[in-house]
């Protein structure tokens, strides 16, 4: 059901939405693997990786969100797709992070 389950914990959706207002801002940049479709963030205290995945048997894209912890050098992984309401909120940050580095001149 579309819009209406969350996938993700809400500490990782705080996370989420602190990370997409300080991407917008301009204050985080992130480096961008096209070739993995993954964006990465090194921060003072974490390192945070987010992933696109397309299934194209099954039509369902996956954001896989990575965190590590500096401190003891634990890895968690956050999973949402498609059919839940944080998708949209997860895909926004993976967009903004894609363009953080993005310079347009004209």
């Amino acid at each position: 059901m579309l819009g209406v389950v969350e996938m993700l914990p809400a500490k990782i959706m705080d996370l989420v939405n602190k990370l997409t207002e300080m991407t917008k801002k301009g204050n985080l940049k992130w480096e961008y693997d096209y070739y993995n479709d993954k964006v990465t963030a090194h921060l003072d205290y974490f390192t945070i990786s987010m992933m696109y995945v397309f299934d194209s048997d099954t039509g369902i894209a996956y954001i896989h969100v990575d965190y590590l912890d500096n401190s003891n050098g634990q890895w968690y992984r956050f999973t949402t797709d498609s059919n839940y309401y944080d998708f949209s909120a997860a895909k926004l940050l993976y967009d903004e992070a894609q363009a953080s580095q993005f310079d347009v001149k004209f």
